[in-house]
Formats: structure tokens, sequence, C-alpha cells
């Protein structure tokens, strides 16, 4: 018995007698039953589901069932075993699920009936994990709680709340929950002033272009905040101790989180964040041209200290007193959660001494135990990291200027292609007259030897992350394929090139291959989709025929000019608006002193029909 609240025996949730909500979130219903009735049906609830992730198919579902959910609080893992941890705003579940398997006890308040049931199935076979129907108002849980999840709720204070300073009430609130010396929050919540959102992205909650770049936030809307606004809030809530995480793309679908203090410990390395952020932003499913290369900028902001500013989404670690946090020496996480269950791994990249040192773990090491025999993915679990830039990146930069020629992307092809050849000789007794055919079979394990694994320093260059292995050789004309394909995929945004044919995917290809002395025609680049397709379904839980299609072109950036055109097209418009406003409004005018007059006339014919009737 949890009271004041009665266990719903049909919905495995918490409740009080006669429940009425008084905060009207909801995706839905229609929304809300799908996905339930996806997670009812599913056997594997777990954060790595692949029966859930197989049931997305819009954004709710994205965020409700996707194994990047978890990602974000993966950092604090050890922060959460045999602790008490309420989750405010648990949604459908995801986070309570991680917490839950982590070993924690879960108190997860969900405002929401129909997303509390949502979550209770999702952790249905989690003993440990209780959802509660209620909002934090009003929550009546007696006891304190180690810590606090809330993850894209605080910026809702200001929608639900008509006071003055309702973040700040909201986190005042909340500390009434938490133990006075020990206790922790933890917040997920966009960036106010985040870099996709100079770049064209509208605003999450508002859904408007610039409407946080420009503070349009009003009375009655969701509202977020730059990294100082946000830090002050807490301060003045009572929390002194703030270490702030980076997930990026956001906090909602997280690939990457860099850990607090990271650029500072970095400096004295040779490690090189270009390969890092150059090669994050393809990553974010809220997919947009954007308006300059966030592959370049990112870089850019990292070398100038301001990565922390225009970060895109802050999650922030808040306590009473300060502590060391976890994984002091951690500079950044890499998750890929994109893969089979058995296959998903976190690459932790800490600082040892002046080097930088990759630690390389399984997510679910039991699931990789059982599919080790047929495994197609190994990995060393620990190495230094090698100092250099990965040689995608020189892409990139050929590509982001404007007028870019596919005459330079041959030779950074070539570049590449003669360092594969370089490998083969050496290490492999291959001769340079064998590479005359696209033909030429090759060891299985280069199938990942394309240019995002290939680090470049001064004049050497070193093949990395070779961790898939077909075990059946592979043509070198389908590792060229690979190299173009897994390239063009990664890029976010391109500058126009010189020859926009050349934005065509497969026309490019076309070109590139004639460039290395090899022609390609629809039968071979059928072929190579069709591979391409194999192999991603070696590794993911896909089930693909061909890739063909996936991508036709590249992502070319609209010229300026014309977006100024366009302001120029807009600023007529809403002058001709206002005009035809205007004279509507005048026009309206006459309309009522027109009908005043006949409603004047039609009295004074009354009254004459009157008199006329009575004589």
């Amino acid at each position: 018995m949890k009271a004041p609240y009665l266990f719903d025996e049909n919905f495995k949730v918490w409740i009080k007698k006669d429940y009425k909500s008084r905060i009207a979130y909801s995706d839905g219903d229609e929304v809300e039953q799908r996905i339930f009735r996806s997670v009812q049906k599913s056997r594997d609830v777990s954060c790595l589901s692949e029966e859930l992730e197989a049931a997305i198919s819009d954004w709710t579902s994205l965020c409700f069932l996707s194994k990047k959910r978890a990602n974000l609080l993966r950092p604090f893992q050890s922060q959460f075993k045999d602790k008490r941890i309420l989750e405010v705003g648990c949604g459908a579940g995801p986070i309570c699920r991680f917490l839950g398997e982590s070993g924690a006890q879960v108190y997860g308040l969900e405002p929401n009936i129909q997303r509390a049931k949502i979550a209770a199935e999702r952790c249905r076979d989690l003993p440990n994990v209780n959802i509660f129907c209620d909002d934090i108002a009003n929550f009546g849980i007696a006891g304190e709680f180690d810590g606090i999840v809330m993850v894209g709720v605080l910026e809702y204070a200001t929608k639900y709340s008509r006071q003055e300073h309702a973040a700040l009430s909201f986190l005042n609130n909340l500390k009434k929950f938490i133990k006075k010396d020990t206790g922790f929050i933890i917040t997920a919540i966009e960036n106010q002033l985040g870099l996709k959102y100079f770049s064209g992205f509208a605003e999450d909650h508002a859904g408007a272009f610039m409407h946080g770049i420009n503070d349009n936030y009003r009375s009655g809307e969701a509202n977020t905040y730059g990294r100082k606004c946000l830090l002050d809030i807490f301060r003045q809530a009572g929390f002194p101790c703030n270490d702030i995480y980076l997930p990026y793309p956001d906090y909602k679908l997280p690939s990457l989180v860099f850990y607090p203090g990271f650029d500072e410990k970095i400096k004295d390395t040779d490690f090189n964040l270009e390969s890092i952020l150059s090669n994050i932003s393809y990553t974010d499913p809220q997919q947009k041209v954007s308006l300059f290369s966030l592959d370049k900028t990112l870089p850019l902001l990292a070398k100038n200290g301001l990565l922390a500013e225009l970060s895109n989404s802050f999650c922030v670690f808040s306590r009473f007193n300060p502590v060391e946090p976890a994984g002091d020496s951690v500079l950044f996480t890499l998750y890929n959660t994109e893969r089979k269950k058995a296959y998903c791994k976190e690459t932790v990249f800490t600082k040892r001494d002046n080097a930088v040192i990759i630690t390389r773990n399984y997510l679910d090491d039991h699931q990789h135990v059982q599919a080790a025999n047929n495994a197609v993915i190994s990995f060393p679990r620990e190495e230094t990291a090698y100092p250099g830039t990965i040689y995608y990146y020189e892409l990139v930069k050929i590509v982001n200027l404007p007028g870019w020629n596919v005459e330079q992307v041959a030779v950074w092809l070539a570049t590449w292609f003669h360092f594969i050849k370089e490998e083969l000789i050496t290490k492999e007794q291959y001769k340079a007259a064998d590479f005359t055919s696209p033909y030429l079979k090759i060891n299985a394990k280069y199938i990942d030897a394309v240019p995002i694994n290939v680090i470049v320093h001064q004049d050497r260059h070193q093949f990395i992350d070779l961790e898939v292995d077909l075990n059946e050789d592979i043509e070198t004309g389908y590792l060229i394929f690979r190299a173009v394909f897994s390239s063009v995929s990664r890029l976010s945004s391109l500058a126009i090139p010189g020859d926009p044919q050349y934005s065509e995917i497969n026309i490019l290809l076309k070109y590139l291959f004639n460039a290395l002395g090899y022609s390609l025609d629809e039968k071979q680049l059928d072929d190579y989709y069709e591979k391409e397709a194999l192999l991603v379904n070696s590794v993911t839980p896909a089930a693909l025929k061909s890739l063909k299609g996936s991508i036709t072109h590249l992502g070319i950036r609209p010229p300026l000019q014309n977006l100024l055109l366009n302001q120029a097209d807009l600023y007529r418009l809403q002058q001709e608006h206002e005009e035809l406003r205007n004279s509507l409004l005048l026009q309206e005018q006459k309309y009522a002193a027109l009908r005043a007059k006949l409603f004047e006339q039609e009295s004074v014919i009354e009254k004459l029909t009157a008199a006329l009737n009575s004589q």
C-alpha cells in the first residue's frame, strides 16, 4: 500500500481515487494507444529491445521506443544502483526502464493516465519500478529520494504555471523530495541558444523558426534557457554545484555525450575533436538542410571554447554539496545502439597522463556472449587513441566550399584508394598490377576500411575501427562504393557545387569510379546497393533488400542570396497584407455605417407604414 494511492490492477499504475489530471499534456489518444499495443505485445521490453524499435513509425514512438533514448543517462549509471529515484514526467517509461535496469528503486511520476499505463507496461518485469499517475505539485509519497531525474520537463514549468519565476518555483518544490546533503537532480533540457536553432531548425516546442533565438517566448509557453541563465536558476534554487554534460545531437536521442571539463582536460593531449564533431550531426533524426555546415562549425566552436554555450541541449547534474563527478577522467563517450542488441556498444574516451585511452564495452555482455560464435563484430577492449584527424574530414572541407568540383572529390578518393592499396601490398602480399579490376577479391576484414576509419597525421595514415568481418572476401569495387556511400551519407549539408548534376549520388559514384580507372554500370550499382543492405542486415536488426534510393541527392544548402530574396518577398507580402488588412478595416467601417443608415431608414419606413395602416 502506497497511501494515498491505490493500485489499479488493469493499468498496473498507482493512482488516487477520483484522480483528475491537471496537466493536459498528450501526444494524442490514437498515438498513445498504438504505442501501448506495441509495448504490450513485445516479449522484450528492455532498453535495447529490437522488437520495440521495429514498432517505431513516427517522432513520438521514436522518442519512446528507440534504443538511443537511454544513452543520455548511461554516464550516471553508477549513481543509480540501490538508490531511491523519482522520475518526474516519465512519459511512456523509457528512462524509468533504464533506471530500473540499473538497479534503482524507481518511482515514475506521470500525470497522463494513458502514458502512465504505457510506462507501467514497459516496466512490467521490474518489481523495483512503480508508476504513479499524478503531478509533482500533488505527489504524496512520504520519504526522501536519493535523486530526481527529469528529462524534457523543466521547460514546461512556464506552460503549466502562472508564477512569475515558474522554473525557479518548480525547482524549489522539488527540493523537498530529495535528501538534504547527498541528494541530486538530473535535468535534460534544450539550449535556447543551441547551434541547430541558429542554423534554421525550428524551436522544438513552438515549432517556429528562431523562436528561442529571438527570445519570443510568451506567457503560457514552454521556455528553454541558455547555459548561464539555466545555471543561475539552479543556483537560486539552492543547488550551487552543477555539472553540465553535453549530449549530441541533443538529449532526446544522443549518440555522444561530453563530460564536464572535457575541453580543459583535452588541451595537453594530441587528440583532435574534428574527428568526432564533424561526424555527429548526421545522426540527428530531426533532419533539415541547415543554413551552414554543422560538420565544420562544431569543430570551430570547440577550438574557441564555445561548445558548451552553443550545445543543442544540456544534461545538468545538480547537488547541494560538491563531490567528484562520475567519470572524472572521462572526456566523452560514444554510443552505437543502432546495431543488433548483441553488438550495441559504448566507446569511452578517457585521459590518462597526456594520452587519450579508448575503452570499448558491449552494453549487453550477456547477449554478446550468446552471439559470440557467429559474431560479425569484434574489437579491442582498450587502446591508445592515434593522433591526427579522420580522412573523411577532408571531404567535409572540400564540399563546403562554394563551387566545389567533382575533380577535387576524385583526388580525395584516389588518395584514400592509395592508402588501401598500400595496406594490401604491404600486409596482404598484393601487387600494384592486381588493382586493374573492380572485381579483385580482398580480405573481408577490410569492409570497414573506409575514409571515416582512417586517421591521417602528418605524412602517415592508420586504419582504425575495423570491427566488421563477414568472413567472406569482398570486391574492391564494392569497397570503393562503400567509401563514397558511407562518406556522403554522413554529410549534414553541402555548399552548391560548380556542376549541380554531381549532387545526384549515382552520377557522382559513376564519375568517381571512372576517375579511378573503373567503369560502373547499373547492374554493378544495383549489386553494390544490395551488398550494402546485406551488411546492414548483418549488423543491425534491419531486413533490407537494397539501399538503392535510400539517399538519392546530397543535402545542398540553399544560396543565402535566395534567402535574402525570399526575405524581401516576405516583407513585400507582409506590407501587402497590412495594406489589405487596413483596406478591409476601412471597408468594414463603411459597411457598418451603411448598416446603421439602413437600420435607421428601416425604422422610418416601419413608422410610416404603421401610421398609414392606422388611418
